[in-house]
């Protein structure tokens, strides 16, 4: 009899709970069979062998990606209140919280994604359903002096302006750089991944200059340790009001 492959993990004892299950597959790191498998829904045998990558350090590949770029630029945000931008399972959110943030403001265009013991969590507030591009429409107690930021499917240049108008305060912006949503139509290749490492660095330096002339200036940029979902090169930048 199959079952569902969160539910295996589970039954198995690979994840905690449900929520933990789902966000280790959408982050990649289940295997079966010796086959990545990313769909949370996947139906899984009894007899199949199921293991994880590696131990994950939070709720989802997402964390990593951010602490490396929090070490990187030697952001602290110890004691601060911060803003997720695109939380989805929450792994921004976890790392920022495992490196003693005060309080996080956890969004997203989606529902019922960030993981249950975010969602609990009493230093985190979730909204969802919220689009970035109206973010000035809405209230955030406490204010939030830093801001990261993981979108897909649009350019981070688009909820810019609002990030500037509700956050007049805010002190630093660490964003993860996608050169497949910041490019132009006829860049991005059929399978959406941009393999030229030319074409990636004049989209990169494309989209800061676009930051700039919406006064944040980007003072530093590295890759991400881990690429993403197809295998696209990603990037972080921090950057502060110009």
């Amino acid at each position: 009899m199959k079952q569902r492959l969160d539910d295996m993990l589970v039954v198995r004892g690979l994840a905690e709970n449900k929520s933990k299950a789902q966000a280790l597959i959408l982050a990649g790191l289940v295997v079966v069979n010796e086959h990545c498998v990313d769909k949370k829904g996947a139906p899984v045998k009894e007899t199949d062998v199921i293991r994880l990558k590696a131990t994950a350090r939070f709720v989802s590949r997402g964390g990593e990606k951010l602490e490396a770029a929090l070490e990187t630029f030697a952001a602290d945000v110890r004691d601060r209140v911060c803003i997720d931008i695109g939380a989805s399972t929450g792994g921004f959110t976890d790392c920022l919280l495992k490196r003693g943030a005060r309080f996080v403001h956890a969004l997203d265009v989606g529902r019922a994604q960030i993981v249950q013991s975010l969602r609990t969590d009493k230093r985190v507030a979730v909204y969802e359903k919220l689009n970035a591009r109206e973010l000035d429409l809405h209230t955030f107690d406490p204010v939030p002096d830093i801001a990261v930021t993981d979108v897909s499917f649009i350019s981070v240049t688009l909820i810019a302006p609002a990030v500037t108008r509700a956050f007049p305060g805010l002190k630093e912006w660490i964003i993860l750089i996608k050169p497949q949503f910041e490019a132009e139509q006829n860049e991005v290749p059929r399978g959406g991944v941009i393999r030229d490492e030319v074409l990636r660095d004049t989209i990169v330096k494309r989209f800061t200059a676009k930051m700039a002339l919406l006064n944040w200036r980007c003072d530093d940029i590295m890759q991400s340790p881990i690429t993403g979902a197809k295998g696209n090169v990603e990037y972080l930048g921090i950057f502060r009001k110009s």
